[in-house]
C-alpha cells in the first residue's frame, strides 16, 4: 500500500536516486527520505515548502498525487498525472455518453450502500436506526424522492443532537471537513488512476466543482469517517474548538487506513476506494456491472462475532 505524506514545516524538496529528499531550507541537513514509488498522497501545509519541477514530474510519472492545503489546513487543491492511464480520452467519451437512466441506476446504488453504513453507524452508538433502515429500502432509480436528504437529517441529530452539518458551521464541522478533504483527496487519485474525469459526475454537476465524480462515489465512505471522528472525539473530549491543530491532523490523518468491508474482504480505506473506482469504470461500458461499495452492517457484525 502507498503512503501518504504529510509535511507541515518548512521545507525544500528535491528527488535524487529515485527519493523523495527533504532538506531543512535553513541549516541544509537532510531530514528524510522516501521512495518515489511508495507516495500516494504527498500534502503541503506550510507556506515555506519548496520542490524541484523534477520531483513534481517523477510524482506525477509514479501516480502520485499532490495536494496543497488552505490557510485554514484543509486541503483545497490536487495535482493529478494526466497520463494515469492509457485509454484516458476514451473513459471520458464513455463517461460523457452515459445515459441519465444508467446513472441514477448508479446513483441508487451509491445512495442505499450510504444510508445503510449510516443505520449501521448509528446501531453500533446504540442508537435508534430503524428510520435509516426503512429508508434504504425505498431509495428509487435516482433518489427522486430524496432519500438521502431526509436519512441526513435523522442521522445527524442522532449522532450529534442539535447539530446543523454545515461545512462553516460548528464543531464538529471543521474536523468532519478535514476528513472529508482527505476522503476526497483519496478518491480522486484512485478515479484518475482508472482514466475518468472528475467534473463528469453521476449525479453532482455544481459547475465549480471540479470534482463531481469524486464526490459521487465517496459517499458511502462518509459514515466510515464520521465514526473514526466520533472516536477521536470520545479520545479527545476537551477538543471543542474550530481550529485544525497539529495534533488533529496527526489523529486524522491515518483516516486512509481505515479498515472497510467489501466484498466480504477487509481492505484499508485508500484500498478499497480505489477498487469502487475500478468498478465504476467497469461500469460504463457493462451497464449491468454493479459498484463494489462498502458495507459497514457487515463489518461490524463479524466484528461482533469475533
Amino acid at each position: 500500500m502507498k503512503r501518504n505524506i504529510y509535511i507541515n514545516s518548512p521545507a525544500y524538496l528535491s528527488c535524487q536516486d529515485k527519493q523523495l529528499k527533504i532538506t531543512d531550507p535553513f541549516t541544509q541537513s537532510e531530514k528524510g527520505s522516501i521512495p518515489i514509488e511508495d507516495i500516494g498522497l504527498l500534502i503541503f501545509d506550510h507556506y515555506q515548502i519548496t520542490l524541484t519541477h523534477y520531483l513534481f514530474q517523477q510524482v506525477m510519472q509514479s501516480g502520485g498525487a499532490i495536494v496543497s492545503c488552505d490557510d485554514k489546513h484543509i486541503p483545497h487543491a490536487i495535482s493529478l498525472p494526466f497520463t494515469g492511464n492509457n485509454q484516458h480520452t476514451q473513459r471520458i467519451r464513455q463517461q460523457a455518453a452515459q445515459t441519465q437512466q444508467h446513472k441514477n441506476r448508479l446513483w441508487k446504488q451509491i445512495i442505499v450502500a450510504k444510508i445503510e453504513n449510516q443505520a449501521a453507524l448509528l446501531r453500533q452508538l446504540d442508537k435508534d436506526a430503524n428510520k435509516l433502515k426503512a429508508l434504504s429500502r425505498t431509495v428509487k432509480t435516482g433518489d427522486k424522492s430524496n432519500r438521502e436528504a431526509v436519512a441526513a437529517k435523522h442521522y445527524w441529530g442522532a449522532l450529534f443532537g442539535h447539530f446543523i452539518r454545515d461545512r462553516y458551521g460548528t464543531p464538529p464541522n471543521h474536523l468532519l471537513n478535514y476528513g472529508y478533504a482527505i476522503l476526497r483527496s483519496l478518491t480522486c487519485q484512485s478515479l484518475s488512476q482508472y482514466g475518468l474525469h472528475l467534473a463528469l459526475g453521476i449525479h453532482h454537476i455544481g459547475k465549480y466543482n471540479p470534482t463531481c465524480l469524486a464526490d459521487d462515489l465517496m459517499e458511502p465512505y462518509r459514515p466510515y469517517v464520521d465514526a473514526y471522528i466520533i472516536q477521536y472525539l470520545k479520545d479527545n473530549p476537551n477538543q471543542c474548538d474550530n481550529e485544525i491543530t497539529s495534533e488533529v491532523k496527526k489523529a486524522l490523518f491515518p483516516i486512509g487506513q481505515i479498515d472497510v468491508l467489501l466484498n466480504q474482504k477487509i481492505y484499508p480505506l485508500q484500498i478499497a476506494i480505489n477498487r469502487s473506482a475500478k468498478s465504476l469504470m467497469n461500469s460504463l461500458n457493462k451497464e449491468n456491472y454493479p459498484l463494489e461499495l462498502p458495507n459497514l452492517g457487515k463489518q461490524l457484525c463479524s466484528t461482533d462475532s469475533v
